[in-house]
C-alpha cells in the first residue's frame, strides 16, 4: 500500500513539474512574440521614417523632402508651365538651362510644391518646362504607360555627382531637373521649401 502511494505521489508530481515546465514554455512564447512584434514595430517605423526623408508619406510615390505634411490643396495651376515630353528636353534645352518640373495632380506634394516653384521661376522669369507623370505612367502601379517616353526621363544622363540622378529621381513625385544640353546639372527630389528651390537657381546661374 505505501508503495502504491509512493508511486502515485511521484507520479502526482511528475505531472505537475510537466505541468510548471508548459506554463514556463508558454510563457517565454508569449514574451518571445511580444518582444518580436515590438522589434517589427520598431523596424517597421524606421522604414517608414527613411522613406518620409525622401519621399513623404504620400501614397503612389508621392514626395516630401522635407518630412513636413503637404498643404491642404486640391490641385495646382499648369497656366504658367510650358507641357513638355521627355523627348522635347534635348531641343528645349539646348545652349541654355531649363527648369524641368515632373509632377501630378493626384500627389498631395505636388499640390503643395508646384505654387512655390512657380513663384520662384516668376521670380527669376524663368518658363518652367513641366512634364505630367500621369501621361507616361499607369498611377495605380507606378509602371511606364508610355515606355519609350519614360525610358527617355530615367535614362538622362548628368554631370559631376548628378550623372546617375535621374534614374533614383523619377521614383516619385515631385522633382525637379535643372537641364543644359541634355544633360542633369543640378536636381531637386521630393517637396522642398522656397529657400532651397532659390539656392538651387542660384547655384545653375538662372
Amino acid at each position: 500500500m505505501k508503495e502504491e502511494m509512493k508511486k502515485l505521489e511521484q507520479t502526482n508530481q511528475v505531472i505537475m513539474l510537466l505541468f510548471i515546465i508548459s506554463i514556463v514554455v508558454s510563457i517565454i512564447l508569449v514574451v518571445y512574440t511580444v518582444i518580436n512584434i515590438k522589434a517589427v514595430d520598431k523596424l517597421t517605423e524606421r522604414v517608414e521614417k527613411i522613406e518620409t526623408s525622401t519621399y513623404g508619406t504620400n501614397t503612389n510615390g508621392g514626395g516630401n523632402n522635407s518630412g513636413e505634411p503637404a498643404e491642404q490643396a486640391s490641385s495646382y495651376d499648369t497656366s504658367s508651365f510650358k507641357t513638355i515630353m521627355p523627348s522635347d528636353i534635348k531641343k528645349e534645352s539646348k545652349n541654355e538651362t531649363i527648369v524641368v518640373l515632373w509632377a501630378r495632380q493626384s500627389c498631395g506634394y505636388c499640390v503643395a510644391y508646384a505654387p512655390i516653384i512657380t513663384e520662384v521661376a516668376k521670380e527669376h522669369n524663368v518658363t518652367l518646362r513641366y512634364i505630367n507623370m500621369e501621361s507616361i505612367v499607369d498611377m495605380a502601379t507606378w509602371n511606364p504607360s508610355n515606355e519609350k517616353e519614360y525610358s527617355i526621363l530615367e535614362n538622362l544622363e548628368g554631370t559631376g555627382e548628378f550623372k546617375d540622378f535621374a534614374k533614383e529621381a523619377i521614383e516619385g513625385t515631385p522633382g525637379t531637373f535643372f537641364i543644359k544640353n541634355n544633360k542633369i546639372v543640378y536636381g531637386i527630389i521630393g517637396y522642398v521649401e522656397k529657400a532651397t528651390i532659390e539656392e538651387a537657381f542660384k547655384k545653375v546661374g538662372l
